[in-house]
């Protein structure tokens, strides 16, 4: 899991970071070293399927079921609600969109599936 969190934490080092608590994930956005919003879902309420928006250009982490598992705090409208996925805005290259997806994916399955073991490497 640390070496996990490592690559995904370098890989979006300046806009994202992000941690794993007690089957929790963690995420906080920031802007220009501002934090705007943390994100957090219960990994078992995720969907394991890593979807890519070309259009957003982004990684989204649905809910299972199309919930709303995830709660969305944002710093500077003051504002807490619940929405059912997770929008992480990745890096233009094809290389570092796919280690990711890899990442995140391996991520939510050491959460969800106990006996899951992998030692592939993302890139």
């Amino acid at each position: 899991m640390e070496e996990t969190l490592s690559y995904i934490n370098g890989k979006l080092k300046g806009k994202y970071s992000v941690d794993v608590k007690k089957g929790l994930l963690l995420l906080t956005s920031y802007k220009d070293e501002v934090k705007m919003m943390d994100e957090t879902s219960l990994i078992t309420d995720l969907n394991p399927v890593i979807i890519y928006s070309v259009e957003e250009k982004s990684l989204i982490l649905k809910c299972v079921d199309g919930d709303k598992c995830v709660q969305r705090e944002q710093y500077l409208v003051k504002e807490k609600n619940y929405i059912s996925r997770i929008k992480i805005v990745t890096p233009e290259d094809e290389k570092s969109v796919k280690g990711l997806q890899k990442a995140f994916l391996h991520l939510v399955k050491l959460v969800q599936e106990p006996k899951y073991k992998s030692a592939e490497p993302f890139e």
